[in-house]
């Protein structure tokens, strides 16, 4: 089993170095890159196999930390937990101080303090080829001072008469014992109360609906007001000889950063910025009958729309064809909506369809993904 380097450092190429089955190679000062052979002779027949080698000459500890730009705000004696990220970690010492005086030896951190005021923490991590250090700011506050947030989706509900709207906050900071209170149409009497910021509302009559939410904990109180517009029961676009098979107009495109998002071997990547780029992208397609996207990573999306209602029979009324290989494919998330306000417009009610995992053990709903860029704070917004 000859083991020989085609070519290293100053040394001749193929070189014998070997003829059993393990080789150690001991690297030198300098760094570069070269390429080992092997090969395998039996009386049935031989093969070979080309190893890249890379000799590095540091391997300091990177250390990777979604930190806030302004830094970390927590109350007063609640734990701030600090899980870093570390490359090249292996015979890493870890060391902890805060304001220079040293808290732990361990990589993850819980910060925690009884007094107010702001407070530098320090991490630095060491092998022998060099540390890493990370420096950010923790203020700690009074829970009066703790800034609360909420976010919601929309403001606006579009159903028709009979579907029910479920209105709730997709992120909220710092809630605390929070109690939620919903009513209705502008009366005083509170139809649901509870720790969940969730309301399930179903209109009874047609018309705007104002539904307003009210956060109230420990220490302060907080109210938001939602328009429910109820239509009559929507009637269905039904099919006719001019009816395309697929999607015949578009909204929105939002292209996620990621690898391979050019279409097809262009080197520039066209930024669907409204519904004429999109359409200018389905149309873009002569004589063929489908048209496709990539969408990038995770967070990316088309929307499109038909010139007619499409059946939910029970049976395949829609296909959506996704980027699959024998080892492995990319799923993706389908949501539908009926055009309830009959406005043309992409406003109403989406609904999700079920994939193959929806009602799997573990599966999981209701959540959001921050990208950073090189371990800082950074969120890339699409």
């Amino acid at each position: 089993m000859p083991v020989t380097m085609p070519c290293t450092s100053g040394e001749l190429m193929g070189r014998q170095v070997g003829r059993d089955k393990t080789y150690t190679y001991e690297a030198g000062n300098d760094s570069f890159t070269f390429y080992i052979d092997f090969s395998i002779t039996t009386d049935y027949g031989s093969d070979e196999l080309e190893i890249q080698v890379d000799i590095v000459s540091l391997l300091s500890p990177k250390i990777l930390l979604a930190v806030p730009e302004e830094g970390y705000i927590v109350p007063v004696g609640v734990d701030l937990e600090l899980k870093p990220e570390v490359i090249n970690s292996e015979n890493t010492e870890y060391t902890w101080t805060v304001y220079g005086e040293k808290k732990s030896d361990q990589k993850d951190f819980i910060f925690n303090s009884s007094k107010i005021g702001m407070y530098e923490v320090v991490l630095i991590a060491k092998n022998a080829d060099g540390e890493g250090v990370l420096k950010f700011n923790v203020k700690v506050c009074t829970s009066e001072e703790m800034p609360f947030e909420w976010m919601w989706e929309t403001e606006t509900f579009n159903l028709t008469i009979g579907r029910t709207a479920f209105i709730r906050s997709y992120w909220i900071k710092n809630a605390f014992d929070a109690t939620y209170s919903w009513q209705v149409d502008g009366s005083d009497e509170i139809v649901q109360t509870g720790h969940e910021c969730l309301f399930a509302y179903k209109p009874e009559t047609q018309g705007t609906h104002p539904v307003t939410v009210t956060m109230k904990n420990q220490y302060i109180e907080r109210k938001k007001t939602f328009t429910v517009n109820v239509y009559p029961p929507v009637q269905p676009r039904p099919i006719t000889a001019t009816s395309k098979a697929t999607a015949d107009h578009g909204y929105f495109f939002l292209l996620a950063p990621a690898q391979h998002v050019n279409r097809g071997n262009s080197e520039t990547v066209i930024p669907f910025a409204n519904q004429a780029a999109v359409n200018a992208f389905i149309y873009d397609h002569p004589g063929s009958t489908e048209f496709g996207a990539s969408l990038g990573a995770w967070g990316g999306y088309l929307m499109v729309g038909f010139d007619h209602s499409v059946e939910n029979s029970g049976a395949y009324d829609l296909a959506i064809k996704g980027n699959q290989f024998p080892d492995w494919s990319e799923p993706g998330i389908v949501w539908v909506m009926q055009d309830e306000n009959g406005d043309g417009e992409p406003n109403d009610t989406w609904c999700e369809l079920k994939g193959s995992l929806y009602e799997a053990e573990g599966y999981v709903r209701d959540y959001a993904v921050t990208c950073c860029k090189g371990g800082i704070y950074e969120p890339i917004i699409w």
